[in-house]
């Protein structure tokens, strides 16, 4: 078995409890502890988050320690990726010569060759080329994009084309382009009940760790939708409805199921 065969095997191993507990939606996000971590609205209210957010103690993850390093590993091997600066010693020489892909340039192509004048639909079919190289250029990475995916990837991929991208195209031709919210946008608060009726319930963060990628991802749709308008290829911008209507009816239920069929295909 060779070193990279051994790698995909340990990969697929770390990372079978995630699939078997989000292998459908509804699973409650959370339950590792991130010991000495203090949450983002504790920082950010000081005394008084306690009033604010009562019982709000403690920061989780859905990932343990081990699961968590190999996460971060690989969100930064894709946002190399997608940037074009993605190392060549990372990917294996099962997919020879695949090259890194510059996102805004893939954004560009498949609105020009394809999608016009539909900038989302663009979007959908750019990062699905991104994901179906990336993972087979580094198939150690497949089983990690597949977890990340299944826990809430897909919901912030969703987000980034449908909600922060939506309106891109308008801002650009009138000079306004909008981006990204602040961190808090990345951290969702969950609430656990007390042991008992009369127990108080308890607080919870759970923090993306997908913030950097997303910056790095929203950057790009910038970058494309002002090359598109300074080629002068936005003769018609089309309305968020019409926009929308050229996606699947759930994008987060295509993306899992597209990332699954990569890394069943690896």
């Amino acid at each position: 078995m060779s070193d990279s065969d051994e790698r995909v095997q340990a990969a697929e191993l770390l990372f079978e409890p995630i699939r078997r507990r989000f292998d459908a939606p509804g699973a409650e996000r959370g339950g590792c502890v991130r010991a000495g971590v203090t949450p983002v609205y504790v920082r950010k209210f000081g005394e008084h988050a306690a009033t604010v957010f009562p019982g709000l103690a403690a920061v989780e993850s859905s990932f343990d320690e081990a699961q968590l390093r190999a996460v971060t590993a690989s969100l930064v091997a894709l946002k190399n990726w997608i940037n074009g600066t993605a190392s060549a010693q990372r990917a294996t020489q099962r997919v020879p010569r695949v090259p890194a892909g510059d996102l805004a340039a893939l954004i560009e192509r498949h609105f020009l060759a394809a999608t016009r004048p539909y900038f989302l639909l663009a979007l959908l079919r750019a990062t699905e080329q991104a994901l179906a190289e990336f993972m087979a250029a580094s198939p150690a990475d497949a089983p990690v994009i597949d977890a990340i995916f299944r826990v809430a990837g897909s919901e912030g991929v969703r987000d980034l084309i449908q909600l922060y991208a939506a309106h891109l195209l308008d801002q650009t031709a009138q000079g306004t382009p909008g981006g990204l919210p602040d961190i808090l946008a990345f951290v969702n608060l969950h609430e656990r009940p007390g042991p008992s009726p009369s127990a108080p319930a308890t607080s919870f963060e759970v923090w993306c760790p997908g913030y950097d990628l997303s910056k790095a991802f929203f950057g790009h749709c910038q970058r494309a939708a002002r090359s598109l308008h300074d080629q002068g290829a936005l003769v018609r911008i089309p309305t968020l409805a019409e926009e929308t209507a050229q996606l699947p009816p759930s994008l987060v239920q295509h993306l899992n199921n597209f990332v699954r069929r990569l890394r069943d295909r690896g």
